[in-house]
């Protein structure tokens, strides 16, 4: 009875009712479909139209998802589906946006309630495109939805191409599409990580030529490369060491060379057009210390920051930049000379490399640590890194000088503590990685320095605690807007992120306990 009923005043129930009786013994209602429903198949890509009739003319508050989920079902496991129909029908909303709630139900059930091996196989190029490029304003659970459905996807070149499409949307800035790139990059997929990293590398460095017909086409691609840097940097979240490497020394270029074309340390396809921006370079600085810090805490126990070779991985960092500061390609951002002080850290270096890992000391590993990480600041602040260079050679003699009643270990400590007050996360994090290797051998002196530090900002933060008790409401306010003002600061350097270095600022009381 239903069956004979046909398109007439056909409600959502009938017609999921009656798709559901086609798609289990379609031999038996061919006939009657064909008779009532003017095709022998209702997922007939003739009959969208008036399927999206009855899906419009609903109230989504009365639609239960199974009648959704069964009427999409049947359409996308038709023979006779047909993308672009499909896409233009139910996943477009309407310029006077009338369908947009049924829309946007339609795309959710697709994406939570279809099996897998459907998703994968009907989420084809045309239709993602179409899909990308419809929602950029979606957020919540809609964006996880996609998010979700992609990771169930297997095949690499399916997901190179979804990446392509998502990167090449305009805008993608801003858009629930960056969320969902930043969490597709860590798809697991055979293969796709390094693919999916050469795809943006090369994205960073030459974007697509669209962005150059928008309005503002350099602060377009300014924030196309930030974003670019953004997703890069989520894949610093594998475990492979390697790969850290080579995304951190990635993000250290960007940073500090001006690059103008190709090298063997730093193959790319042609110089980046347009060149990059002030805001870019100082982005790139945020997320190479993130990688930095990654880098230096990757491996567990002895191992840690360590590569197979048994050197710091910062090591390598720093020598393969070697072969850039020679080249007519990568002139640096801040020229800085080849003097003394650079022949002399290297001198100490080289000395400490000269030991197997095996015999070296724990002393001497420490100071390794703090000279590598010195020569990285020397790209960025030339004054204050040969000030720390020239402060942590004068411990290191100390240290050489095998004389009863030498003081090295608390000149040690007192120099960590020293650059604990620069404002750098970089430096803060290498004293703590530095202060690892000394924990078993700190003498008294040395431990009563680090007592007297904390005990100082103690009394200070009673002070200061005194103050606010016996002052006055206004400056109550104004501690509430200091309050709020240092979350945001800590919101935006969660991933290690690195300010100007100010040597005579110091760091906030929980930082140095």
């Amino acid at each position: 009875d239903e069956l004979s009923k046909g398109w007439k005043e056909c409600s959502l129930e009938r017609l999921a009712f009656c798709m559901y009786f086609e798609r289990k013994i379609p031999s038996v209602v061919s006939k009657l479909l064909k008779k009532n429903w003017s095709f022998s198949h209702l997922a007939h890509p003739q009959n969208y139209d008036k399927i999206a009739v009855v899906l419009n003319s609903t109230h989504t508050e009365k639609i239960l998802k199974s009648q959704i989920v069964e009427i999409i079902k049947c359409l996308i496991e038709s023979n006779t589906l047909s993308s672009k129909k499909f896409s233009k029908r139910f996943f477009t909303i309407s310029d006077d946006g009338n369908n947009k709630c049924m829309v946007l139900l339609i795309l959710e059930m697709c994406l939570s309630s279809l099996p897998d091996d459907v998703i994968q196989d009907t989420l084809n190029k045309y239709i993602l495109n179409h899909l990308l490029s419809q929602y950029h304003g979606l957020q919540g659970k809609l964006a996880d939805s996609l998010v979700h459905r992609l990771r169930k996807i297997t095949s690499k070149d399916l997901l190179l191409e979804i990446t392509e499409i998502i990167l090449h949307q305009k805008p993608v800035t801003g858009s629930c599409l960056s969320a969902v790139l930043s969490k597709l990059v860590l798809h697991p997929a055979d293969g796709y990580f390094d693919a999916v990293v050469q795809l943006l590398k090369k994205n960073f460095i030459n974007p697509p030529e669209a962005l150059s017909e928008d309005k503002h086409p350099s602060k377009t691609t300014e924030s196309f490369r930030i974003n670019c840097l953004a997703w890069l940097h989520n894949l610093v979240k594998t475990n492979d060491p390697k790969k850290v490497f080579d995304l951190t020394k990635f993000f250290f270029v960007c940073s500090f060379f001006d690059i103008k074309g190709a090298s063997d340390a730093f193959p790319i396809v042609r110089a980046p057009e347009p060149e990059l921006s002030e805001k870019t370079r100082d982005f790139a600085k945020v997320k190479f210390n993130g990688s930095l810090k990654r880098l230096m805490t990757i491996s567990p126990g002895e191992k840690r920051g360590i590569a197979e070779d048994g050197r710091f991985w910062v090591y390598h960092l720093l020598t393969s930049s070697l072969s850039l500061l020679t080249d007519e390609n990568f002139p640096l951002v801040n020229e800085f000379p080849l003097d003394d002080e650079w022949q002399a850290l290297w001198g100490v270096i080289d000395e400490i490399e000269t030991k197997e890992p095996k015999i070296r000391t724990p002393q001497e590993w420490a100071f390794e640590l703090l000279f590598l990480n010195a020569g990285i600041l020397v790209f960025e602040e030339y004054d204050h890194a040969t000030t720390i260079i020239g402060d942590v050679a004068e411990c290191f003699e100390k240290h050489r000088k095998k004389v009863k009643g030498n003081k090295w270990k608390s000149t040690f400590v007192d120099l960590l503590l020293t650059l604990l007050s620069y404002e750098s996360n970089m430096l803060r994090n290498v004293v703590g990685e530095s202060f690892r290797y000394l924990t078993k051998s700190l003498d008294e002196d040395a431990l009563d320095l680090l007592m007297d530090a904390i005990e100082s900002q103690d009394d200070e933060g009673e002070a200061i605690d005194n103050d606010n008790e016996s002052g006055s409401d206004n400056e109550i306010d104004n501690e509430d807007e200091v309050s709020e003002s240092i979350d945001d600061n800590e919101l935006s350097s969660e991933d290690g992120s690195d300010e100007s270095v100010e040597k005579k600022e110091k760091v906030p009381t929980a930082t140095l306990r």
